[in-house]
């Protein structure tokens, strides 16, 4: 009799320990993704970003330092920490049922209390605004090189999911000037008339300051699209021809800049390099707001 209550004894406690052991605690990212965090705090080194809706396991509690983090299991050899407000546990802490993910609370309490929303990591944040840049335009026209500093306004868009999936941070720059550069009326004695487009791709690497800054640097593709109407005035019979001057370049363009959080806006300050037939630099700053 002892010796089957023993048996049924250590039964028990193996069955109870297998089932712990097979427990698994899972967790399903938001609608927005989440970013992955080497230790449990806002400040720490971001690792990666994880796709919207995809399951992951997770600690079974929160860990509670800079607000409240899931350990996680992004991929084997690679653990770090989600905020709590970017994942959501499928388990609870003291059941090994599955809850339904579409469910918006499982308890009273859970319904009622609302948590403070914490913002994304500044450089994983989209951005869209207006920008003007100062560059000191250079081109190879009428048999020479000239230089002119011109005025360009267009719009900025900066983050990350822009062109390709995923969290590759990038700057879209689409830049405009109206006019033709005064050095073909210098060199045509004539008046000018035209306008300028410019578009580039840039590739960023930003260097976190802190929560709400942060310096980068890139480099990416562009195109400018040029036409301008200038006179051609021939000293010989004194007769004037218009022409039409249309220009497409396909070059480079590297960029180093500082950027500040100011709640929804964020501030944009960078210095450019144009490579192209020629080379040219230019300076450029933004207003940009979150979308």
């Amino acid at each position: 009799m002892k010796l089957s209550l023993v048996a049924l004894f250590i039964f028990c406690v193996s069955v109870q320990a297998w089932g712990q052991a097979k427990a698994v605690y899972r967790g399903q990212t938001g609608p927005d993704g989440a970013t992955v965090y080497r230790q449990p705090t806002f400040d720490s080194e971001i690792l990666t970003t994880l796709l919207p809706g995809k399951i992951y396991s997770i600690s079974q509690k929160p860990i509670n330092t800079d607000g409240a983090f899931y350990r996680v299991l992004v991929k084997k050899g690679l653990v770090g920490f989600v905020a709590d407000h970017e994942i959501r546990p499928l388990f609870s802490s003291g059941t090994s049922a599955l809850k339904n993910p579409s469910d918006k609370a499982s308890t009273p309490e859970a319904s009622t209390e609302k948590k403070p929303k914490k913002k994304r990591p500044f450089m994983y944040t989209k951005y869209a605004g207006l920008e003007y840049a100062f560059l000191q335009f250079s081109e190879k026209t009428l048999g020479k090189q000239p230089k002119e500093n011109l005025d360009f306004f267009g719009v900025k868009i900066s983050g990350p999911d822009l062109l390709i999936e995923g969290p590759i941070i990038m700057d879209v720059n689409f830049l405009f000037h109206y006019g033709a550069p005064s050095y073909y009326e210098k060199y045509t004695g004539r008046g000018a008339d035209g306008l300028m487009f410019l578009l580039d791709f840039l590739f960023q690497y930003p260097m976190p300051m802190g929560p709400n800054s942060m310096v980068y640097y890139g480099f990416g593709p562009s195109i400018r699209y040029s036409k301008f109407d200038v006179q051609v005035k021939n000293e010989s019979t004194s007769q004037v021809t218009a022409y039409s001057l249309e220009d497409i370049e396909l070059g480079a363009v590297f960029n180093v800049g500082m950027a500040f959080r100011l709640g929804s806006v964020a501030l944009r300050a960078e210095g450019r390099y144009y490579i192209e037939k020629v080379q040219y630099f230019g300076a450029t700053t933004a207003l940009q707001f979150g979308f």
